[in-house]
């Protein structure tokens, strides 16, 4: 019996990812055709802050918890 190779998710689903606002902000951006230089005057943020948030990767849970104990 052989097993599938896990398929990467298309770009629908990265974009609609829970946890993953970057993604999100670029396809709902791409859809009403608005540029970054746009978005970003209309949230007040720079726009080097909306590219910072279409193309950073978020942090993978093994390492955005630390599940030893505090240090005492």
């Amino acid at each position: 019996m052989s097993e599938e190779e896990p398929r990467e998710p298309s770009r629908e689903e990265r974009a609609t990812a829970p946890g993953d606002v970057g993604r999100r902000v670029a396809a709902r951006r791409e859809e009403l055709g608005l540029s970054r230089q746009e978005v970003a005057e209309r949230s007040g943020s720079a726009t080097t802050y909306i590219q910072y948030l279409e193309e950073h990767q978020p942090p993978t849970s093994s390492t955005s918890r630390n599940n030893s104990p505090c240090p005492a």
